[in-house]
């Protein structure tokens, strides 16, 4: 049996990544400059999940700037 050679993938936010690699066994798969191939499916993060953690985030970078004094 033939070993299947995996692409490198870096787009996170498919549900077919992991660790850096696409784990569909399809030969011939394209990565795109977005990253993404045309088999990618990305995962849904519920809006209020997602209004929390960029607040979360926004809130992490003025408390970094605050400690800077800037």
């Amino acid at each position: 049996m033939e070993a299947k050679e995996f692409m490198k993938c870096y787009f996170d936010y498919c549900i077919y990544q992991k660790n850096n690699v696409c784990i569909l066994s399809i030969d011939g798969i394209e990565i795109n400059n977005l990253g993404m191939c045309e088999h990618c499916e990305i995962v849904t993060i519920d809006e209020n999940l997602l209004t929390t953690l960029k607040q979360k985030r926004l809130d992490d970078i003025a408390k970094i700037w605050n400690e800077k004094g800037e």
